[in-house]
């Protein structure tokens, strides 16, 4: 992969007093391409929210594995609109982030600051925006309450096709965009998906109000109470959802800190076996107290809820919630990225060992061997789209292998033989994380 100026690989602008543009830099990460995010306000007054966004933006990638922040800018730190070398360089990917504060109007969305070829093309849809990822972010409702894309649809120059996007909403602050952010720019994995681990009689109420909490923001939420079709094995499904969710919502009630939940303990002790994502939410107990954290959890994340969060009915109280939604869209991201890392690294290791050569390829994918089998990794049990992402990035075909690496065996004989069907119609392997070292001395030569 080609890097920017300085070696860097992600360059992010954002809106500066006097009408510059602030730039921040970072390097490493196993990116495909180079990424420069431009984050700008949708009129005036939307500016200092665009420059919050982008630097929440910036911590969060800080806090990714792999990712360096860049202590000396090529540009000093500050550049005109428009001026960053990254928009020179063809392979670097571009994403443009419109932010409007309030909603916007037809008054509102005026021709952008930002000018990347002095004609506006990202602004006004000309034949660069091929190259450019757009992400419009507003709020879900307006002052009013009403839906705010309409008039936001209207505010867009002649001939703009952004109309045809579906826009990034937040509920409560504009920082709720950065995760969209951060997976349109490649630096993480785009899904979303969390299982949530809690003992029924004592935190049920909470359970339900995070799983319409965080289906609300997009995630793909397992809850069993939710989730479990009639006649199936209830912990056979569990433990299959816990592998495909990769990131797990940990209540950590009274009975969760005293290990009187065989299920709980069951999944907590998958969990460390296969290094899922974790974010640990410590509820007070019946006398108001937080308790200390179980000393043998390892979490990306704690949250501590104090009393004075809880209401009599279990659930807590809206802005205590959003705070911990928020937290879980930060840990989620940084779990899948460890968690993918973990397993190149581990594959890398068992290479060396056995003195078998490969190299690195843009986007992190593993050619071994002299015969050049490429190995990609899911942080989950593969998918059509894993398969079809790696075939197409790593050309796979009657001269190439290709392989899907996973973290954990499937649990269910059915997934299984699933997974090997879909592998075979796509004309490629699986090979779990268990696997690695029999493969390394089978198959790479």
């Amino acid at each position: 992969m080609s890097t920017l100026q300085g070696g860097m690989t992600v360059v992010v602008q954002s809106p500066a007093p006097g009408g510059a543009f602030e730039c921040r830099g970072f390097r490493g990460g196993d990116l495909a391409a180079p990424v420069c995010i431009i984050v700008e306000g949708a009129a005036a007054t939307d500016q200092a929210t665009a420059a919050d966004v982008a630097g929440e933006l910036v911590r969060q990638i800080a806090l990714l594995p792999g990712f360096a922040p860049e202590r000396a800018m090529p540009c000093g730190g500050r550049s005109i609109a428009g001026t960053c070398h990254a928009l020179g360089v063809a392979e670097c990917r571009k994403v443009y982030v419109r932010i409007s504060a309030t909603g916007g109007s037809a008054g509102a969305f005026a021709p952008s600051a930002w000018d990347p070829n002095g004609s506006d093309a990202v602004w006004s849809a000309s034949a660069d925006r091929d190259t450019w990822q757009v992400i419009v972010a507003l709020p879900a409702r307006d002052a009013s309450g009403g839906d705010p894309w309409s008039a936001t649809r209207a505010g867009f120059p002649a001939g703009a096709t952004w109309g045809d996007l579906n826009a990034c909403r937040w509920q409560a602050s504009a920082r709720e965009a950065v995760p969209a952010v951060i997976a349109a720019a490649g630096l993480a994995p785009a899904e979303n998906r969390v299982f949530i681990s809690y003992v029924r009689r004592e935190t049920t109420a909470l359970a339900d109000q995070l799983f319409a909490a965080l289906t609300q923001r997009g995630f793909d939420v397992f809850l069993d109470r939710c989730s479990v079709p009639v006649g199936v094995r209830f912990q056979e499904r569990l433990m299959q959802d816990l592998d495909d969710k990769a990131v797990v919502v940990l209540l950590h009630s009274a009975a969760v800190g005293n290990r009187v939940s065989p299920w709980v303990e069951e999944e907590i002790a998958r969990i460390k076996q296969y290094r899922l994502g974790l974010v640990v939410v410590l509820l007070p107990d019946a006398g108001g107290t937080t308790p200390r954290r179980r000393p043998d959890l390892a979490p990306d994340l704690v949250h501590p809820v104090g009393a004075a969060d809880m209401q009599p009915d279990g659930r807590l109280g809206d802005a205590a919630c959003g705070d911990i939604v928020a937290r879980v869209c930060e840990a989620h991201a940084r779990g899948l990225v460890r968690r993918r890392r973990e397993l190149v690294e581990g594959l890398g290791a068992e290479l060396v060992a056995a003195g078998k050569p490969f190299r690195v390829l843009p986007g992190g994918d593993l050619e071994c061997g002299s015969q050049g089998v490429v190995v990609g990794v899911s942080p989950r049990p593969p998918e059509l789209g894993d398969y079809c992402g790696l075939a197409r990035r790593a050309g796979i075909g009657a001269s190439r292998a290709g392989v899907c690496l996973t973290p954990a065996p499937l649990v269910l004989l059915e997934r299984r033989a699933a997974i090997q069907w879909l592998g075979g119609v796509a004309g490629m392997e699986h090979l779990d994380q268990e696997g690695i070292r029999a493969f390394v001395r089978d198959r790479i030569g």
